[in-house]
């Protein structure tokens, strides 16, 4: 593999063009030979019903219909993620992109093309075996944006071990009212390390991070309300704790 498929991705740099002002502008076109800008929002697209097409199968239809859209924002953050892959395509993929962009498509049997799903598959999603890092680090942004600052006033600080963070946030996930499971307990603690607390998080971190965004986004999607209020409330414990230390200090 060449090198420069292990540095780190630019920034995003495409603006995404919703799929219906898409579909308005080409309603009465048969062929069309989209501009970059369109190509790579399709593209973008295509790579997120890819990668979360084999997790969808537990949703109702109403609810898969309410996922798989773009304005859902929590779909939205792999849709940017593919455009940032496309971003920064180099080489005989950037080639591979130039080849399909000069070619005529149907709007409406577009991800049903062949070289699309294979270019989906092997420039875009077949990337994540080195790129989940990446993925997980822009899906805790993206999801720490969509909690919003609301949340706590100040930063908890912390000076813990690694070891000891995680022991003491599983005492407080069983300590709160709001049900949650493995995997959330897992994405609120990054997520209140990183964004609560000011601790970084390291590579195996945001790969775990990006695993449960391939695979659970749908059910964040899903339970957005009650992991906010799991936040909360495990917030509120170290608010109270940190309340009671300052009135009385600590007993002899």
């Amino acid at each position: 593999m060449i090198l420069d498929e292990f540095e780190v991705l630019s920034p995003l740099k495409s603006e995404y063009v919703i799929y219906d002002d898409l579909k308005e502008k080409l309603v009465n076109t048969e062929f069309v030979y989209f501009s970059e800008q369109d190509f790579k929002s399709l593209l973008a697209l295509s790579f997120a019903i890819e990668l979360h097409g084999n997790y969808l199968e537990q949703l109702p239809g109403t609810d898969l219909n309410n996922f798989n859209l773009d304005s859902n924002r929590y779909f939205k953050i792999t849709i940017n993620f593919g455009l940032i892959l496309l971003d920064n395509l180099s080489d005989f993929k950037k080639e591979w992109f130039n080849t399909l962009l000069s070619k005529p498509y149907r709007l409406g049997d577009f991800f049903k093309y062949p070289e699309i799903k294979e270019f989906t598959q092997e420039a875009l999603i077949d990337q994540l075996n080195v790129r989940q890092w990446e993925y997980g680090r822009y899906f805790l942004e993206s999801f720490s944006k969509i909690m919003g600052s609301s949340i706590v006033k100040q930063p908890i600080k912390s000076t813990q071990s690694r070891g000891e963070f995680w022991d003491l946030m599983y005492k407080k996930m069983d300590a709160i009212k709001e049900p949650i499971e493995n995997y959330e307990a897992v994405l609120l603690a990054f997520f209140i390390k990183k964004h609560i607390e000011k601790q970084d998080l390291n590579m195996r971190d945001y790969f775990l991070l990006g695993s449960i965004a391939c695979q659970k986004m749908h059910l964040i999607f899903k339970r957005e309300l009650n992991l906010k209020q799991a936040i909360k409330e495990i917030v509120s414990l170290d608010q109270n704790l940190n309340k009671g230390k300052r009135r009385g200090g600590p007993k002899r």
